[in-house]
């Protein structure tokens, strides 16, 4: 089963987006995933932090697609943790998108059984997280835009079965492999 919360295409920018909508959003993702609790692909534009803590409870999810580009910042960054700890390792494939950062150890540690992983946001290494060298074992396919250098290295480091990759930013290669002058 596939679920989709997502915004008209024309609703790109926060101010179109009804205020009331945003704050009754939390209650409508609690809703369906009541109404859906067997959903496995779920497709979500966050518009608040509070409708991420509801996705818990969607125990066979296997797929998901979380946009953060109109919800950002430390507490919509904590609540995704948080939901990664409770539903990482039953997720497959993982894509996160938007204006939040995302620290990649703490993906690693929470999701070590994704076989897909693309990141279409900003990445961080958080530190201090204790990771089993084992924990993308299962990454095939990695797939990351607007990686810092650190990140970077921190994935390539402990994804050893990678089959595909896919990296957008030209210079995080230039910086990495071409020798300074």
């Amino acid at each position: 089963m596939f679920l989709g919360f997502q915004h008209k295409r024309g609703q790109r920018k926060c101010k179109e987006i009804p205020i009331a909508y945003t704050q009754q959003f939390p209650e409508f993702v609690k809703s369906s995933v009541a109404l859906f609790p067997l959903v496995e692909k779920l497709c979500i534009v966050v518009y608040h932090e509070d409708c991420i803590q509801h996705l818990k409870k969607l125990k066979h999810l296997r797929v998901l697609e979380i946009d953060f580009n109109l919800c950002y910042g430390l507490s919509a960054r904590t609540a995704f943790i948080s939901l990664l700890s409770e539903i990482g390792p039953q997720l497959k494939q993982l894509v996160i998108v938007g204006r939040i950062s995302v620290p990649v150890d703490v993906v690693m540690k929470y999701c070590s059984n994704v076989v897909s992983l693309e990141l279409r946001c900003n990445t961080i290494v958080q530190g201090g997280i204790e990771t089993d060298s084992n924990n993308f074992r299962q990454l095939e396919k990695l797939n990351i835009r607007r990686v810092n250098e650190e990140s970077l290295e921190y994935l390539l480091r402990n994804s050893l079965n990678l089959r595909v990759l896919f990296v957008s930013m030209l210079f995080v290669w230039m910086t990495l492999f071409c020798t300074k002058s």
